[in-house]
């Protein structure tokens, strides 16, 4: 297959995945959340990897998604692009990352080039990928999965001893955790626990190989997963995070009927048939991300029939092994069954994405796991294990593709590669039931590409352009009311100022912990205090300006522009201090659309 098909396919994921530069972004809220970290990077130069314009007077690690934001950070440091058009330039080179290396994962397990084109297009296509889009760089992370578990397959198998390809494989191999581990610790975890698995066939199927792996592949592994996770705890300042409570695992759990019966509303080919079931959050546990990225019909029949044709070669057993053990903890601590909330609750308006135990078939027993084990702890949307069980169900299914052509049957392999995709195509016009439910706001329609570089756009015509015109570069900002401020670290970057503010739940913990008393004071100020907590956060030269916001800094991220009738309900709110403020000679107010600004005069 020459290059310009090549091209063309990589169009396509690109459409699909919903990251066309100038006319679609893949996601809103998370793009504005990392190319916050991107544009301060391009402010800061080519060596940081903190953010200096958030987080303030601390720096900004970023919990995951680094590379992505170092990339798109380039881009915006040598381009003229704008945040959107460079996220989706950052994403396509990534999604080509992931095609190449599921192209190589395949030819590694025995298939032609043009036939590991073909399964990599499959791959590339599933919703766990293109519906995890919204979820910025875990869907990149995903994606990734199989370009990872080619070098642990290469490491594996290695059998040749010089020390050029030894010090060679341990390097990549590094590498290639390092990336993981700060693209997305979800996938990463994934990664270390199928290099294991794989370790342990080559090693137990073949006693001649059982030294070689335990003295060569086994130490490099474990030197090139450990260097990553240290680098990573360094990096981000402390080893982990909160547990969560076991409803969470329970509620994030997939129901079994979510692999094998689509969603209504999702996907071209059932919704043209009239087929898939009605699903949204009055009924269902967890949140939509649940039942949009879990569907896996035909990958999952095609790849139980690839092992029943190649069980009898052992990298075979590895993959089955990797796709029961995915499969297994995708379905997190309790057994779910078309387990819906009790009516009682649906009736009364409890509506919580956790699940009681007592809600659920029977136990699973992962729940040990999820209670003590390190990293799998920390796995709390437990169904974004199926990722793990997909990339076995996968590979057995490129496996029975390059078998079919190995024995003249290239039609057959083409109609089922060109079934599955067609059953994974997303549906262009996805219903509007389909949606986030955010607090402050209306639906968030899951899949908005177009209609996402739009309202970036927007924001950056007016939310933008405004911040810049009145803030001086380099001046330190406060924004009121402060929570997850995903806009306030976007805008503070953009204008290359300081804010205490920052978006990320993990670094609004990392920042506020060195905050002086009088910016502490003044986020936990009520609307009738504020005045004063303003006049005193000035006075005593904590900030430069105190910006009130007439708009949702966390949530219209997500959906722009905001609701009227939120913005005048803020400016009604605040109006009292503004007005005082205004009355005091030694201030400055000056009032826009979304936003007043106060400084000393």
């Amino acid at each position: 297959m020459n290059a310009f098909w090549l091209v063309v396919l990589l169009a396509a994921i690109a459409a699909i995945y919903g990251s066309i530069p100038f006319y679609s972004a893949p996601v809103m809220g998370q793009l504005v959340w990392v190319s916050s970290f991107a544009q301060s990077f391009a402010n800061d130069g080519w060596f940081t990897v903190f953010s200096h314009n958030f987080g303030y007077p601390r720096t900004a690690p970023m919990a995951f998604g680094l590379p992505g934001a170092l990339v798109e950070g380039a881009l915006l440091r040598v381009t003229t692009l704008s945040a959107a058009n460079a996220y989706s330039f950052m994403t396509i080179g990534y999604l080509a990352l992931a095609g190449w290396g599921a192209i190589r994962c395949a030819q590694r397990i025995g298939l032609s080039y043009r036939a590991a084109v073909f399964v990599a297009a499959v791959w590339l296509t599933m919703p766990m990928v293109w519906a995890h889009a919204v979820y910025s760089m875990l869907s990149i992370g995903i994606a990734l999965l199989p370009f990872y578990l080619n070098q642990a397959l290469r490491v594996c198998r290695i059998d040749n001893a010089r020390a050029s390809t030894l010090v060679a494989s341990a390097l990549s191999f590094a590498a290639t955790a390092m990336l993981s581990v700060f693209m997305d610790g979800y996938t990463f975890v994934m990664f270390a626990l199928a290099t294991f698995i794989f370790l342990a066939v080559e090693g137990l199927s073949d006693r001649a190989r059982l030294r070689w792996v335990a003295v060569v592949s086994l130490p490099i592994c474990i030197a090139g997963f450990a260097v990553a996770y240290l680098l990573y705890v360094t990096f981000l300042g402390f080893p982990a995070f909160t547990p969560d409570s076991l409803d969470i695992f329970r509620g994030w759990g997939v129901d079994v009927t979510m692999l094998i019966f689509p969603t209504k509303g999702l996907f071209w080919f059932w919704d043209h048939l009239g087929m898939g079931l009605d699903r949204n959050d009055q009924f269902y546990y967890g949140d939509a991300s649940v039942w949009t990225t879990t569907f896996s019909l035909f990958v999952g029949l095609f790849g139980c029939l690839g092992f029943f044709v190649v069980r009898r070669q052992k990298i075979a057993v590895a993959f089955l092994a990797i796709a029961i053990v995915g499969t297994y903890l995708s379905l997190g601590p309790s057994l779910k069954v078309h387990s819906l909330r009790p009516h009682a609750d649906i009736v009364a308006g409890n509506f919580s994405p956790l699940m009681p135990a007592a809600n659920a078939v029977m136990p699973t027993g992962s729940g040990y796991l999820s209670e003590h084990v390190p990293g799998f702890k920390n796995m709390r949307a437990s169904y974004r294990w199926l990722a793990l069980g997909l990339f076995g169900l996968w590979a057995l299914f490129a496996m029975l593709i390059g078998e079919l052509e190995r024995r003249q049957r290239a039609g057959w392999a083409l109609v089922l590669v060109a079934l599955t995709v067609a059953c994974n195509l997303p549906n262009p016009h996805m219903a509007a039931s389909q949606s986030i439910v955010y607090p402050s706001t209306a639906r968030v329609k899951l899949r908005a590409p177009h209609h996402w570089q739009e309202s970036l756009r927007n924001v950056d015509e007016t939310l933008v352009a405004s911040f810049k015109r009145q803030i001086r570069p380099r001046s330190v900002v406060a924004f009121v009311p402060q929570g997850n401020d995903f806009l306030a670290a976007y805008l503070a970057a953009e204008a290359n100022a300081k804010t205490y503010n920052a978006g990320g739940d993990k670094n609004v913990e990392i920042a506020q912990s060195a905050w002086p008393a009088n910016i502490q004071a003044l986020f936990a100020s009520d609307p009738g205090h504020l005045g004063a907590a303003i006049k005193q956060t000035l006075d005593a030269h904590d900030a430069d300006y105190v910006v009130v916001s007439f708009i949702d800094l966390l949530w219209d991220a997500h959906e722009w522009p905001p609701a009227t009738a939120n913005v005048e309900a803020a400016k009604a709110r605040f109006a009292g201090a503004l007005d005082q403020l205004e009355a005091d000679p030694r201030f400055v107010v000056s009032r826009d659309q979304y936003f007043a600004t106060v400084a000393l005069r």
